[in-house]
């Protein structure tokens, strides 16, 4: 009886261990459009950017099932706002206006995939897009790719410096 009180109690505490590591199952997306507009006219094209990548999308998961959350995206104009951090460190991060989206994927990682798919179709369909795409762990694609980077391609030396475009990694 011992031995079993204690295994259940070692998979109750090993439950509540995963359940808080799954909440860092996340993965964080910037679009950047091209900004050929003045100021005033910003938050109307990344509206009309919005409305294209989500059309771009549909085309590509209007019938998937997603294990947690779907692709969402909140145009940042202002840098000021008080929004969800980009990152752990202590700079603040002045970004150009653009799209932002967190998507959570719990149990399935293979939405992140999914979603990293979609938004380089968005860069293959929209011209002059430029997507930045970050989890948990940080630059997921460079540590995904670290068996065929130069030597000098470190962590430290890459940082916020793999991005999506024209429907590839660079």
């Amino acid at each position: 009886f011992g031995l079993l009180l204690r295994l259940r109690l070692s998979m109750a505490f090993n439950k509540s261990v995963l359940e808080n590591v799954r909440e860092d199952d996340f993965v964080e997306y910037f679009i950047f459009p091209s900004l050929e507009v003045d100021f005033d006219n910003v938050k109307d094209h990344l509206q009309k950017v919005l409305i294209s990548v989500k059309s771009v999308l549909e085309t590509f998961c209007h019938s998937y099932i997603w294990q947690k959350d779907d692709v969402r995206f909140i145009p940042r104009i202002d840098p000021g706002l008080n929004l969800p951090p980009i990152d752990d460190s202590d700079e603040k991060l002045h970004l150009p206006p653009h799209l932002y989206g967190v998507s959570h994927y719990g149990d399935n990682i293979e939405d992140e995939w999914f979603i990293v798919f979609l938004l380089l179709e968005a860069t293959r369909a929209i011209p002059d897009l430029v997507v930045r795409v970050v989890d948990s762990d940080g630059e997921f694609l460079l540590i995904e790719a670290a068996n065929h980077l130069p030597s000098w391609a470190t962590p430290e030396a890459c940082d916020r410096r793999v991005y999506l475009y024209q429907g590839a990694v660079h």
